[in-house]
């Protein structure tokens, strides 16, 4: 996160988890957010823009939140059509390991007007940028001078991203954060506002004001639970009728003939395994990455539906 003085702003990030916060401090006027616009393509990048859509007013502050997949590339520029200057605020946030995520925040004080759809930022990375997410923002009433107060980033695994506390030394100011994240965002922290939430990787960008100097810290709240987990969940929601109570002459050995069965725990991790797939990991895996998992899930359907699995079942016969 970080501050900025005589209203200025704060930013987070948040990657994987990896969370960072700036804030910029304000003059005389309110602080408002103009406009935001994002770029998340799904494929290894150099270098990409992404473009302010409505016309942009002389003075305000430009925020860019870069996030993307790996520990190698760095960013090697940031820059846009209006010529603004743009400058990084405190270090990049990076996780290391497996999954690696980095992220930085630039930003660009008192720039220059243009026109809607006239002024694209361009981010250059040193090498190509696994699965790149770029949010730009833009807020009016911040310091024209020296916007930036203070910064804080970290990393980490959690339901939720924090960006760590910081100290404001201005009492009005603008805290920004955003996260990249490996599963996906499902809100802003308390007391801050949503103004991006990317498509498909969900990484946020959020904001909110301050009224009185203190220890400030962005959040935002993750969805995503592992397989297994799941996998119980599923098994108490799928209960469905033992193959006796559907097939005449059938009778289990061992167990109850008759009454409600729970899904099988293969065919349940395989089903929770596809609901991870499409919902967490959609942004990350390709369609023939997914295609093993829809395929043990499609192989097991006699179990989803029939519920046999783990049960030996006999036809029974009688006789007069």
């Amino acid at each position: 996160m970080l501050l900025t003085n005589r209203r200025r702003f704060a930013a987070a990030a948040i990657a994987a988890v990896a969370f960072s916060v700036f804030m910029p401090c304000s003059l005389t006027a309110a602080i408002s957010y103009v406009q935001g616009n994002y770029s998340c393509p799904q494929s290894p990048q150099t270098s990409m823009a992404v473009t302010y859509t409505k016309a942009q007013v002389a003075g305000d502050l430009n925020v860019v939140v870069i996030g993307w997949n790996d520990a190698t590339a760095t960013i090697a520029s940031v820059t846009d059509t209006a010529g603004n200057q743009y400058l990084r605020a405190g270090n990049p946030t990076i996780r290391t390991g497996n999954p690696a995520i980095s992220q930085s925040i630039y930003y660009a004080k008192n720039i220059a007007s243009a026109a809607a759809s006239a002024n694209a930022v361009t981010v250059a990375f040193s090498v190509a940028a696994a699965f790149p997410d770029i949010r730009i923002l833009e807020y009016a009433g911040l310091d024209l001078a020296n916007p930036l107060d203070v910064f804080v980033g970290s990393t980490g695994n959690s339901s939720t991203t924090s960006s760590a506390a910081v100290t404001t030394t201005n009492a009005n100011d603008l805290l920004v954060a955003g996260n990249t994240i490996e599963t996906f965002t499902t809100g802003a922290g308390t007391g801050f506002t949503s103004r991006l939430i990317t498509n498909p990787d969900s990484d946020i960008a959020e904001d909110r004001t301050t009224t009185t100097t203190g220890s400030y810290s962005a959040t935002a709240s993750l969805g995503g639970t592992g397989a297994w987990a799941l996998a119980k969940l599923v098994k108490q929601a799928v209960r469905r009728p033992r193959p006796a109570d559907l097939l005449p002459g059938i009778r289990g050995r061992g167990q109850d003939a008759a009454g409600l069965g729970y899904l099988s725990g293969h065919a349940a991790v395989a089903v929770a395994l596809v609901q991870r797939i499409t919902t967490v990991q959609a942004k990350r895996a390709t369609a023939l990455e997914r295609m093993p998992l829809t395929a043990a899930v499609l192989w097991r359907r006699d179990e989803y539906t029939m519920g046999h699995h783990g049960h030996k079942w006999t036809r029974s016969s009688s006789t007069s």
